[in-house]
């Protein structure tokens, strides 16, 4: 009986410290002013069964706050993909389709007063150039950001369980392999989170629905693979296509190389070399005021920008096509065309042997040339 009273002290005593430890260290962030207990919360589940749980501020950035839980109570977050960097994770959920809609981004910077600052722990709704357009990628940054880039984006929440998983995310490695949220569990607290103010976007289509007799058509032959056939789109992306026609008129891209090869998601070509240029052009899509709404689906070629996601018109003569599905793409990238014929190509360019995605063989365009 002794032992079983000392086991179950030990127990409690080690509680206690947790409890204490949890609230010291909530006591330490930007944001303890601002818990209560009506505040809803989430709590993520990640890939090695580990959980960190945010409490989500209802009354600083309502909309953000009811958009985040009306996609989280459909289990839109589960098995959502994340991406590390030196100062902060990012969680984007990369399979499946965007929503149909964006919402206001509720920070000051956009006329909109939050007084929370980007801080280590809190829970901040990312977007591009465009301030609105803000949706279904977040970050969680490990240290404490200035006012002023505070005031570019939508805090939202911030951990309240989990610092230990909140610093276990911290250590990981910059590139993390098949490291997710698997789960999602939400407590709205009596919140109704049914509606809440939407923008609607553009609603994307498949690839063929945008093929008609008129449009012109490219014919890519790849030494040692076979020949593609594409066709292209002015109708959403006129200077996109001009561009890509110019450049085969040209020749530019014969003898060039596919660069970039990943299974399952993409095979990315046309990148210069030696004293080769291509000037830059206005990227045709949503988040550059655009209305193309071709839809990244398998087949799909589109076009690459800079590596900063912002340089919209940064497009120049690198492409891509999509080996399989990749929705996530729809408003920041290009989509000018669609495979009509060489998908057993497409396969087995984008199994080739690959050394952090540069194929181990040369995969070489031989030429691509206009067809009609």
């Amino acid at each position: 009986m002794k032992k079983i009273l000392l086991v179950l002290i030990t127990i409690l005593l080690l509680v206690g410290c947790n409890n204490n430890s949890n609230n010291e260290q909530l006591e330490n962030t930007a944001y303890y002013q601002y818990l209560n207990d009506s505040n809803p919360t989430v709590e993520f589940t990640l890939t090695d069964n580990s959980k960190i749980k945010f409490e989500l501020f209802k009354d600083l950035a309502p909309n953000t706050v009811k958009s985040f839980l009306s996609l989280a109570s459909t289990g839109y977050f589960d098995d959502t993909t994340l991406f590390k960097n030196e100062n902060e994770i990012f969680a984007e959920q990369t399979a499946k389709p965007l929503p149909n809609y964006t919402i206001k981004g509720e920070f000051i910077a956009n006329g909109y007063e939050n007084p929370l600052t980007i801080s280590r722990g809190t829970l901040v709704l990312s977007h591009g150039i465009i301030k609105d357009d803000g949706i279904n990628q977040f970050f969680i940054p490990f240290i404490d950001k200035s006012v002023e880039n505070s005031q570019q984006f939508a805090v939202f929440g911030g951990v309240i369980e989990g610092f230990d998983t909140l610093t276990t995310l911290e250590n990981l490695e910059a590139i993390i392999d098949d490291f997710k949220i698997t789960a999602v569990e939400i407590d709205a607290k009596g919140l109704d989170y049914s509606t809440f103010e939407k923008i609607d976007i553009l609603e994307f289509e498949a690839p063929e629905i945008f093929l008609n007799d008129t449009n012109p058509r490219v014919k890519i032959t790849f030494k040692d693979y076979g020949i593609m056939e594409l066709e292209l789109f002015p109708d959403i992306a006129r200077i996109t296509v001009d561009n890509f026609l110019s450049l085969v008129d040209n020749k530019f891209y014969d003898g060039l190389m596919m660069h970039e090869i990943i299974e399952n998601f993409i095979i990315k070509g046309g990148q210069p070399i030696g004293d080769i240029t291509a000037d830059s052009i206005v990227g045709e899509i949503y988040n550059n005021g655009v209305n193309n709404n071709l839809s990244h689906l398998r087949g799909v070629i589109s076009m690459e920008k800079a590596k900063n996601n912002n340089a919209f018109d940064s497009d120049s003569s690198q492409f891509f096509i999509c080996h399989k599905d990749a929705t996530f793409y729809d408003k920041n990238y290009a989509g000018f065309g669609y495979l009509i014929s060489g998908f057993d190509v497409l396969d087995k360019i984008a199994t080739v042997s690959t050394d952090n995605y540069k194929p181990v063989t040369d995969v070489i365009i031989e030429k691509i040339e206009s067809i009609r």
